[in-house]
């Protein structure tokens, strides 16, 4: 299992400090299979604010160029009581197009944000093509 925390302040200027904290953990169940528990809390000082957001995200490699996984996950505020404004599912398909270092992904999902003392349902996808620069990948022989 891995584990990882991390604290990030922030001056947002004419408004003063904002800081976000970081909280995930990894357990590998297999080469090909992970499961993944992050939180994240941003504080306003300014407004004495507090956001936050917790998910739970399954990984399944079907090989070394494409890749599964599922997010579920929630968020919300704390203003006197902590609230739920909303909640997700999030599939995403990724895999390597042409070369090992150029991808593509789709992510079609639901999300559930709160109305009043209600959620409305809204549906999203997301197309995505990512180029990632590293030097071991580049080949001319490819």
């Amino acid at each position: 299992m891995l584990g990882r925390f991390s604290i990030k302040a922030l001056w947002l200027r004419g408004e003063g400090w904002e800081e976000k904290v970081n909280l995930d953990f990894e357990k590998l169940f297999s080469k090909r299979i992970m499961l993944r528990w992050g939180s994240v809390g941003l504080f306003d000082l300014p407004k004495n604010s507090f956001n936050w957001d917790s998910s739970i995200t399954y990984r399944f490699q079907f090989s070394p160029r494409s890749a599964f996984s599922c997010n579920f996950g929630f968020w919300g505020t704390k203003q006197d009581i902590f609230s739920v404004e909303g909640y997700r599912i999030l599939p995403r398909y990724k895999s390597t197009i042409f070369r090992r270092w150029i991808f593509w992904e789709i992510s079609p999902g639901v999300m559930w944000f709160r109305e009043g003392d209600s959620f409305k349902r809204v549906f999203a996808t997301v197309f995505r093509f990512e180029i990632q620069f590293n030097r071991k990948f580049i080949n001319k022989n490819e």
